[in-house]
């Protein structure tokens, strides 16, 4: 089986001008919040489980947590 704990999705870039590895978070326009400031993008999750039945064909599947 597999456990996935999942919160919210995270849309990164890469800064500019700045070494590798330094990033910047992006927070889309017209998005929900909560208070803890975690995007509501439901999607991401549906995402995730698609991507994982696709790849892996994993049986047992268990969301054990999510935001």
């Amino acid at each position: 089986f597999l456990g996935v704990n999942y919160y919210y999705r995270m849309i990164i870039h890469q800064s500019s001008g700045s070494k590798f590895g330094s990033y910047e978070t992006v927070h889309p326009e017209g998005s929900e919040y909560t208070e803890m400031g975690w995007e509501v993008y439901p999607k991401g999750l549906y995402d995730l489980l698609t991507r994982f039945h696709k790849e892996y064909q994993i049986p047992v599947l268990l969301v054990t947590e999510n935001g």
